[in-house]
């Protein structure tokens, strides 16, 4: 139900100040481009709060809704933390003048 509460005044709003772009704003969600090109009332409006916040039972029915409002980081193995270490731009910089040396101070020397 708050979804499509929030698409109806989301398109009331957008089509009043014609200026909501998804398009240009790739990756981020609809509120947050909302929020981002509207002022703070319509976002109000959209959030369905007011500028004091929610209420206690306002905050709880979101809570059983939506979950908390974490976020999970995405864990990586250890092999790849370190190869996340080594891919960049100096490593490999820094391992082509190693094997220039290599070359130059022991295969080289007659």
């Amino acid at each position: 139900m708050l979804m499509l509460k929030t698409a109806t005044v989301l398109e009331a709003i957008s089509k009043r100040r014609r200026t909501a772009r998804p398009a240009a704003h790739t990756g981020l969600s609809k509120n947050t481009i909302f929020a981002t090109t509207h002022s703070a009332d319509d976002a109000l409006v959209l959030l369905d709060a007011t500028a004091n916040g929610l209420t206690a039972e306002q905050a709880t029915e979101r809570l059983y809704a939506s979950g908390p409002n974490t976020i999970e980081a995405p864990t990586k193995t250890l092999a790849r933390r370190i190869a996340d270490a080594f891919i960049d731009p100096f490593a490999g910089i820094l391992a082509a003048l190693a094997l220039v040396s290599l070359y130059i101070d022991v295969l080289a020397v007659p």
